[in-house]
């Protein structure tokens, strides 16, 4: 994505003018140096909005990063509010040390927001965890009680823990080839309207009477729209005495959005 070089520019000739202007009269303007820049860009497409900050997961493993990424799709706004709009969001971090890398999002209300609050959490040295705590205005119209960032750090902070264990689309096609069942907990009709072939529908709140059709000697993989109905699903699980069980990182969403033709053949 191009990044517009306006910001750059005017930060670096304010301070030039005050070196040429003002050094004799305020000598301490001479000792501001250009702190540099990540990568902050943000672009209009169509009815979407896409922007980004930092490094993206390729860019944070060639420069030595231990990465790790966590994949948030979230409501702009309270969700019963009208006007919602949906985005996803990726934090990329250092595994070792929880330090912030980067962020991108797409989705058409609040991309800017969340980029820009990742973009000065990397400037002033955040971890993941540390978005757990980050204070934002709430109402209904403007935000959901929980930021998306907010949940990203829970979301950190769950895995660290081993509370959630989870898996990415790129290493579902695997798990399935060595017999993982792919357990989907929405509701019949979400499952109706798109679901990702060879999933089985058990609704979440099924699963107590109906968790003995899943196999315990095969890895679970538990999916939902996007991942909160699914970590509920996998403790659900755990409790009944599955021993590998993972969340689909992303759900059904990113499903939809970046992965459609995954299972092309399955479907023909």
């Amino acid at each position: 994505m191009p990044l517009a070089l306006a910001w750059h520019a005017k930060r670096q000739a304010r301070i030039i003018a005050d070196h040429i202007a003002c050094g004799k009269e305020v000598p301490a303007l001479t000792e501001q140096t250009f702190g540099g820049a990540i990568g902050t860009g943000i672009t209009k497409l169509f009815e979407n909005v896409i922007a980004k900050t930092g490094l993206t997961t390729a860019g944070a493993k060639a420069a030595g990063y231990d990465a790790a990424s966590i994949m948030m799709h979230a409501p702009d706004h309270a969700s019963y509010y009208p006007g919602v709009t949906r985005m996803a969001l990726k934090v990329m971090y250092d595994k070792s040390t929880g330090k912030l890398l980067g962020a991108q999002g797409l989705g058409q209300n609040g991309v800017d927001k969340r980029i820009d609050a990742v973009a000065t959490a990397i400037k002033s040295d955040w971890t993941v965890y540390d978005l757990a705590d980050m204070e934002y205005a709430y109402a209904p119209p403007f935000n959901g009680p929980k930021d998306p960032l907010n949940m990203i750090g829970y979301v950190a902070a769950n895995r660290d823990d081993g509370l959630l264990v989870e898996t990415t689309f790129e290493k579902l096609p695997e798990l399935v080839k060595g017999g993982a069942v792919m357990v989907d907990v929405r509701y019949p009709w979400e499952f109706a309207q798109v679901s990702i072939p060879g999933s089985i529908n058990i609704p979440l709140d099924q699963i107590v009477a109906r968790h003995d059709e899943i196999p315990k000697d095969k890895p679970v993989v538990v999916i939902c729209v996007v991942g909160q109905r699914a970590y509920s699903g996998q403790c659900m699980l755990r409790h009944y005495g599955f021993k590998e069980t993972y969340t689909l990182e992303g759900g059904v969403s990113s499903y939809t959005m970046f992965y459609p033709e995954m299972f092309a053949k399955e479907k023909a």
